[in-house]
């Protein structure tokens, strides 16, 4: 009965608990690679409060996610908007139990050290030793493994449309729709990257292909070189990391700036008049322009960098005559008050209106 317990009870748990605490320890410090390395880019140090050169602070992240106030929106639907990081994470982890680290009886000797403290009989010793499932490099070994991967992994992408769904907000959903549609068409790309392995491991379980990798003394990844960076590609992409989503957004953006740049005048463009002096120093209107806003060009309080004198130039164009608009840019119009502060333009436009 120990005998059982151990091979496939307690000894996998041990397993399962190592590769959990590796992989959260190896994410943490990954993303403190991620940000270390996009604030070079930007000509910044990024983390360095904590520890020496922010070493600590993934540790300070994790004590953070730990104790901060867990906020749910006042109309979503608090249970599944709670599980759903779950569902997104647990699959992540799930599929390392059938991935192989190491040889079948990579942890015999550690195993016949360990288990000779607590157990006297020898042939016990032994056969737990010797144990595939036991002294293996990996949790379990299963000979669809490689479906096995693909299936679980794509599981996390419900937990993302959960998300969405149970925000009861349309942002959110959309947001979700949009990773989730990212997800599931690089994870068919993925899929298809994979297959150039089985065709020439001719098996779905990953010890059988790493051992037909050692018995044939090559590496798949040179074999299927090609493969590689599409697989590597398409991973990347289905992983929705922050620099490769640019991708898919930097076109659009590029689009919405070349026609806004088009719509709105530029401090810079500012076209000059006869004499010289820009027409945003001067005040006037561009010949034939038209402004957005309408006719009072602005929506509220402006910023004094200009812009300003660009909505009260549009304004005064709409608020003109019709003789003094056609008027060469530099000319200012003739104003001249005579009794009761009327102007002389302001006179002409009420002899036409008569």
């Amino acid at each position: 009965m120990i005998e059982i317990l151990l091979i496939y009870a307690i000894i996998p748990l041990i397993k399962i608990g190592v590769i959990v605490l590796f992989l959260s320890g190896a994410i943490a410090y990954l993303t403190l690679l991620e940000r270390k390395l996009i604030a070079h880019i930007q000509v910044r140090l990024g983390p360095m409060r904590v520890g020496w050169h922010g070493l600590l602070q993934p540790i300070a992240d994790g004590l953070k996610f730990l104790l901060k106030e867990d906020i749910v929106p006042t109309k979503a639907d608090a249970l599944i908007f709670t599980i759903a990081p779950a569902i997104s994470l647990l699959p992540a982890f799930l599929v390392f139990a059938v991935i192989p680290f190491g040889p079948p009886n990579m942890l015999e000797g550690p195993l016949r050290w360990i288990l000779g403290w607590f157990i006297d009989d020898t042939a016990t010793i032994t056969r737990i030793a010797e144990n595939a499932i036991a002294s293996g490099g990996y949790v379990t070994d299963i000979n669809i493994a490689v479906l096995f991967v693909l299936s679980v992994s794509s599981v996390g992408i419900l937990g993302v449309i959960l998300g969405g769904w149970a925000s009861n907000s349309k942002y959110p959903l959309l947001g979700a729709l949009r990773s989730s549609a990212q997800m599931v068409s690089y994870e068919v790309a993925l899929g298809f990257a994979v297959i150039g392995v089985l065709l020439v491991a001719s098996s779905l379980s990953l010890v059988e292909i790493v051992q037909h990798q050692q018995q044939e003394q090559i590496w798949f990844v040179i074999a299927i070189a090609l493969l590689l960076v599409y697989m590597v590609t398409a991973a990347l992409f289905e992983s929705l990391l922050q620099p490769l989503c640019v991708i898919f957004t930097v076109p659009m953006a590029l689009i919405g700036v070349i026609r806004l740049a088009g719509q709105l005048p530029h401090e810079n463009n500012a076209p000059l008049n006869p004499d010289g002096v820009s027409q945003r120093e001067t005040g006037l209107p561009r010949p034939g322009g038209h402004h957005r806003h309408g006719a009072l060009g602005a929506r509220g309080p402006q910023r004094n960098d200009g812009r300003a004198d660009d909505h009260l130039g549009h304004a005064q164009a709409i608020c003109q005559p019709r003789d003094t608009v056609d008027k060469p840019v530099g000319a200012l119009p003739e104003q001249r008050h005579g009794n009761g502060g009327e102007s002389e333009s302001s006179g002409s436009a009420k002899d036409r209106l008569t």
